[in-house]
Formats: structure tokens, sequence, C-alpha cells
């Protein structure tokens, strides 16, 4: 069985890396690398991101949206999930032309996922640290921006734009 569930994955192994590189390889296009040198402001974008570091990382802002995250959970745990399963499970029906099952009209994420009860816990005590690594890594794409900038304005030199452009 663990060999079939590999050969199912292995396509997967190739084709992920190549979907994740497949938007950078379109910003490498010659008249991509024009506009973004033409469009972005180095230093714009580092205070943008500076200024988003700082909400990030600031507790008042972080108690803030952990308390709004924490109660919305809490009531996204006890929301009907009926309505929305009713035409997924009508349309799986129609597709494989069985009955459809019968959905507790009752159910809620609460009843139907055993761990769900502890989301509002897990927000309350991770979600903190989680805004201050994305601080941090705003921090650090801050101080790349100016790299990405010239890097682009050395594609935009070094390509030929004009030849590569469509009216």
């Amino acid at each position: 069985m663990r060999h079939a569930l590999l050969a199912l994955a292995r396509p997967f192994t190739i084709l992920v890396p190549f979907a994740l590189l497949a938007p950078l390889a379109l910003l490498a296009s010659p008249a991509a690398a024009q506009d973004a040198a033409a469009n972005v402001d180095a230093e714009k974008g580092a205070a943008a991101m500076e200024q988003m570091a700082e909400t990030l990382s600031d507790p008042e802002r972080q108690q803030q949206i952990v308390s709004t995250l924490t109660v919305l959970s809490e009531v996204m745990l006890d929301m009907p999930l009926a309505p929305l399963l009713e035409p997924l499970n009508r349309a799986a029906s129609e597709a494989t032309g069985e009955e459809p099952r019968e959905i507790d009209p009752d159910m809620t994420l609460r009843s139907a996922a055993p761990n769900a009860e502890e989301l509002p816990q897990q927000i309350e005590q991770r979600l903190p640290e989680a805004m201050n690594q994305l601080a941090a890594m705003s921090d650090s794409f801050a101080a790349f921006l100016p790299a990405l900038v010239a890097m682009g304005e050395q594609l935009k030199d070094r390509l030929p734009i004009d030849r590569l452009q469509t009216n």
C-alpha cells in the first residue's frame, strides 16, 4: 500500500516545484522586469514593510487581533454546517449517481471535528508568536527590496524588451 501511495505522489514531487517556480518565471520575463523596475519604489516599499512589521509586533495590536480571532473562532465552531454541506452533498450525489448521504442538521464544526475545541486556545497561545515571526520576515523583505529593484533594472538593461513586446 505504501508503495502505491508513493507512486501516486511521485508526479507531485516534480510538478509542485515547477508550480511554485512558475510565478518567478513570469516575473523574470522582460516585460515584467520593465514594469517592476518602473513601478517599484524601494523606499516606499521598505517604509510599508517597516510599518507592517511595527503593526505585527505591537503587543496591543496583537492582543486586539487575538481577541477578535478567538471570538470569531468560537462563533464559527458553533455554526451549523448543514447549509454548507447539503449543496455539496447533492452535487456529489449527482456526479457519482449515488444516493446523497444524510447530513445531521445540527452538526457544527465543534461536533464534527474532535480537536476543534482547541482552536480558540491555540489562537491565543500561538498567534502572537506567529505575528512576531511575520514581522521579522517583513523586515528581511524590506532589506531585500532594493536588491530586487536593482535586479529588475539589470534585467531591463540586458534583455531585448522592445523586440519581445507586442502591440
